[in-house]
C-alpha cells in the first residue's frame, strides 16, 4: 500500500476490512507485511520512500500502520502470511530495527496469534513472483485486495479470488511449514546480535 494513500479512504477501507475478516491471508516477496511491521520499521520504509514528506506527517502514517494489529486482534482473525526469505534477512534500516522487528514477527508466531511461512532461496522461481495481495475472508464474501504503488486494487470477482486463493495455496505448498519457518526467523534474529 502506498504510504501517502496510507491515511485516505481507500486506506480506511482496507482498515475496516481487517477488523471484520474471518481470516487473512497475505502474501508479501519484499517486506515484512504491514499488519506485522513495529514502528521504527515502517518509519524506515516511508522515510526511505517519500522524501520530503512533513516529519509529522510520517509519524501519522506510522502510527496508522502500528495501530493496525491490535485493531484485528480482540476479533481473533486467522491471520496467516508467506514470505519470500530475503524478507526475513534483508536488513531494513539497521541490525537493531531489524532485530526488533524480527523478534516481533517471533513472539506473534509462537504465540500462535499468526502463521508465517517462509519460501526459501534457493528455490530459483515460484508461482508468487509478482506483487503482494491480501485475501480477507468477510462475513459478506471473499474480496482480493492487489497491492501497488498507488495502494491497490480489490476484486470482489469469484473467478480472481479463486485463482488467488489457488496461488496462496501453491506458495504456501513451496515454503517451508510453519515451525521450520519460526527457526528461520530466530536464527535471522540471532545473526543480528
Amino acid at each position: 500500500m502506498s504510504d501517502t494513500d496510507e491515511l485516505s479512504e481507500g486506506f480506511r477501507g482496507v482498515l475496516r476490512m481487517e477488523r471484520v475478516s474471518r481470516r487473512i491471508r497475505e502474501y508479501h516477496p519484499i517486506l515484512i507485511p504491514g499488519l506485522l511491521q513495529v514502528p521504527d520499521y515502517s518509519r524506515t520504509l516511508i522515510s526511505a520512500r517519500q522524501v520530503g514528506v512533513p516529519s509529522d506527517r510520517i509519524e501519522a502514517v506510522v502510527k496508522a500502520r502500528s495501530e493496525r494489529l491490535e485493531a484485528v486482534l480482540p476479533e481473533s482473525p486467522a491471520l496467516w502470511f508467506v514470505v519470500d526469505e530475503v524478507v526475513i534477512t534483508r536488513t531494513i534500516g539497521d541490525r537493531r530495527i531489524m532485530r526488533e522487528q524480527l523478534q516481533h514477527v517471533e513472539k506473534l508466531m509462537s504465540s500462535g496469534k499468526v502463521r508465517l511461512q517462509v519460501i526459501p532461496n534457493d528455490i530459483g522461481h515460484h508461482p508468487g513472483l509478482c506483487t503482494p495481495f491480501r485475501i480477507f475472508e468477510l462475513p459478506t464474501g471473499t474480496l482480493l485486495h492487489m497491492e501497488n504503488t498507488f495502494g491497490g486494487q480489490s476484486f470482489r470477482e469469484a473467478e480472481k479470488v479463486n485463482r488467488m486463493l489457488s496461488l496462496f495455496g501453491a506458495l504456501q505448498a513451496e515454503a517451508y511449514p510453519p515451525r521450520r519457518s519460526i527457526d528461520l526467523v530466530r536464527t535471522a534474529i540471532s545473526e543480528l546480535k
